[in-house]
């Protein structure tokens, strides 16, 4: 700690080194495959709350559909479901 108090400016090489370093490692974590595949799926899932789509087909085949208001009265009338969703299993 001596060292770096010794001199100001090998403080603040020392610095904008560390900070250097964290810009680039910050970057390469961004450009991740896992984050953009998380950032479509949320995207996908917000599309789907909102109602501009109606179902987002999943990889394995499998559907998830939200259900019109007809349905969703008739499957509450009938089942006291207070879901607006439902999984559509193609296995």
């Amino acid at each position: 700690m001596k060292f770096l108090l010794a001199s100001p400016c090998t403080f603040y090489i020392t610095l904008l080194f560390v900070l250097f370093v964290h810009a680039i490692l910050g970057e390469k974590n961004m450009n991740n495959q896992e984050f953009a595949e998380t950032e479509n799926a949320a995207r996908a899932i917000r599309k789907l709350l909102n109602g501009e789509i109606d179902t987002i087909k999943l990889e394995n085949g499998n559907e998830l559909k939200i259900r019109p208001r007809d349905e969703k009265y008739d499957a509450h009338k009938r089942y006291n479901d207070e879901t607006n969703y439902s999984f559509i299993d193609n296995s």
